[in-house]
């Protein structure tokens, strides 16, 4: 019984002190209070873990009844990714305010019927 003991408390005391290191975090970003709010709490963990964030935001295929006028569509897609880039840029002020030297970079690929914006902060 005794041994059985001792090796229960051995294992816990290993579980203790095996730490998770995060290294990276993901936030999906859509402008609403919940995304804000989850990008600050990401900001508060990357800075205690020193990890990576990387906020995404994915710009769906047209809206229905948007018409198929590729000025339109070209419009729908410009004005989604400069809302993408004011969610972006508020973001990165925020981490400006925790971390010292924030890196950051935005790129945007275009998927097949979807365009992803992420942003990079490191």
């Amino acid at each position: 019984m005794a041994t059985e003991l001792s090796d229960a408390s051995q294992a816990k005391k290993e579980n203790e002190k095996e730490e998770v290191k995060i290294k990276r975090i993901l936030v999906p970003i859509d402008g609403s209070n919940c995304s804000v709010r989850a990008a600050k709490y990401a900001i508060e963990v990357a800075t205690l873990q020193k990890a990576q964030i990387f906020c995404i935001h994915v710009i769906a295929s047209l809206p229905y009844g948007y018409g198929v006028a590729v000025c339109a569509i070209d419009e729908y897609f410009e004005d989604a990714e400069k809302q993408a880039q004011s969610w972006f840029n508020s973001i990165i002020e925020m981490a400006k305010k925790k971390i010292n030297d924030v890196k950051a970079d935005i790129s945007q690929a275009p998927l097949l019927t979807m365009r992803l914006a992420s942003l990079l902060i490191w």
